[in-house]
């Protein structure tokens, strides 16, 4: 029986790899994937010498990979994604497996460093060690490979938070056909280099959140005219934000959460088109929320999530938040936000979580915000807001959490909805409201007796004629 192909991927199998397998000389596709098979891999695998294509990802399998399976010189796509495997990879891998165009290990336990030896495996396209226990430096000569599209080194120990763990990025230059890089969650440290701006016209994601980056952005990013996702939150970046971001005009997500970028948000940004996703907070940005935003049309139409919290921003919410109907989670807190709350966030009647705590807002809440009908959280604490909390809050089925600790609301606390839920409601430092639950332990309301208007009856004397 000449066999060439075995698939019985996506199935519920159980039980371990069959021995058997290796009987079929004539092999060329192994697909076992999205079962759940265990216990080892057979080392007889290694007779199939016509193998170009083997897929054992998604099951149960927590062994170490016996070195054979890299003896199969003809191998060209290996994928054992989401497993459990162990060990590290063969430091000739790169040697062994010339052909291999497709690699993805990622979501497993593999150790070690990055083997040298991936710079002779010319054809690769795809490396993919995602979440797995990679460490040291990546010193792989990506200059050789010149048809590498998507890089997945994200969620490892790589890096030695050292000056030099960026250095490879310069050799990716070469890497022409270069779409994806994730580099995030990894010890990587370094100065962000000026020349991630050569890298190919042909990226569309880079993410590199999650390490000990320092440095500042460098206008040349404009060069990445395909960009559409753009991630270094969580490290040490200075400086400001470029006007020149605003020329990457596929940019859809913008990620800089967590660094220490200064200065103010560039009204550029209005000419990104696509954004619908922004990401400013915790840095120590100024000035005002440029209005310009409300050009970004997918801003407006597709956005989710717009969080610029704690930064030194300040002034007025423009209006033209109101544009943003799509909206679903809004975070401004920890910032320097004065005067009213506009009236017009009650367009974004998508909305399900709102949090300007921790700003100077004035006021009392819009009567317009009832339309916030899938509101989930609403936090405005810390703020100077007054008058009475609007009995429309009770008829906001979905609010689970409201926090209006610390302003100035006085009077009678509604009963219903949230407010009859003590874990999601947070009334403190408000001193004249009264009212409420009773685990709320608020005083009573005395509003007083009526006040009786008295009516003077006025006697009126009506002669009457006696015959």
């Amino acid at each position: 029986l000449k066999l060439e192909m075995i698939d019985v991927g996506d199935n519920q199998l159980i039980g371990k790899f069959p021995d058997f397998i290796a009987n079929f000389s004539a092999l060329e596709a192994i697909d076992i994937s999205a079962n759940m098979l265990g216990g080892r891999i057979p080392d007889s695998l290694c007779q199939l010498r016509s193998l170009n294509y083997l897929s054992i990802s998604e099951n149960n399998f927590s062994c170490k990979l016996p070195l054979s399976i890299w003896n199969i010189s003809s191998l060209e796509i290996i994928s054992l994604h989401s497993n459990r495997f162990e060990g590290s990879l063969p430091l000739n891998i790169g040697f062994n497996i010339p052909n291999v165009n497709f690699l993805s290990v990622g979501q497993n336990n593999f150790t070690g460093s990055l083997p040298h030896s991936f710079s002779n495996a010319s054809n690769l396209q795809v490396l993919d060690v995602y979440k797995n226990h990679f460490s040291g430096q990546v010193k792989i000569d990506f200059n050789r490979l010149s048809n590498l599209s998507r890089l997945f080194l994200s969620k490892n120990n790589l890096g030695t938070e050292s000056t030099s763990d960026l250095d490879f990025l310069t050799l990716l230059t070469n890497c022409s056909q270069m779409e994806m890089l994730y580099l995030n969650t990894n010890k990587f440290g370094g100065v962000f280099l000026r020349s991630i701006a050569n890298l190919s016209a042909k990226i569309t994601v880079i993410g590199m959140g999650d390490n000990q980056i320092s440095g500042t952005i460098p206008s040349e990013i404009k060069n990445l005219v395909n960009i559409n996702a753009f991630g270094v939150e969580y490290n040490q970046l200075t400086g400001t934000i470029p006007h020149a971001i605003g020329e990457l005009k596929n940019l859809q997500g913008l990620a800089l959460v967590r660094n220490s970028l200064r200065g103010t948000i560039p009204d550029t940004l209005g000419n990104l088109t696509l954004l619908n996703r922004l990401f400013l907070g915790f840095n120590n940005l100024q000035g005002n929320v440029p209005s310009s935003l409300g050009n970004c049309q997918n801003l407006m139409t597709l956005s989710r999530l717009l969080d610029l919290s704690g930064n030194l921003l300040g002034g007025s919410i423009p209006l033209e938040v109101g544009n943003l109907r799509n909206l679903a989670e809004f975070d401004l807190s920890e910032n320097h936000f004065s005067n009213e709350i506009p009236v017009t966030l009650s367009a974004c009647t998508t909305l399900e979580y709102l949090h300007l705590q921790g700003n100077s807002f004035s006021g009392s809440l819009p009567l317009s915000l009832k339309t916030l009908k899938s509101i989930k959280e609403l936090d405005l604490s810390r703020n100077n807001l007054s008058g009475q909390i609007p009995k429309y809050l009770e008829n906001l089925l979905f609010l689970a959490y409201l926090n209006l600790s610390y302003n100035h609301f006085e009077g009678e606390v509604p009963r219903k909805g949230v407010f009859g839920n003590r874990t999601g409601i947070h009334l403190i430092g408000n001193e004249r409201l009264c009212g409420g639950l009773e685990e709320l332990h608020l005083p009573s309301c005395h509003f007083g007796r009526p006040r009786i208007t008295r009516i003077t009856l006025l006697k009126v004397v009506i002669p009457v004629a006696v015959i």
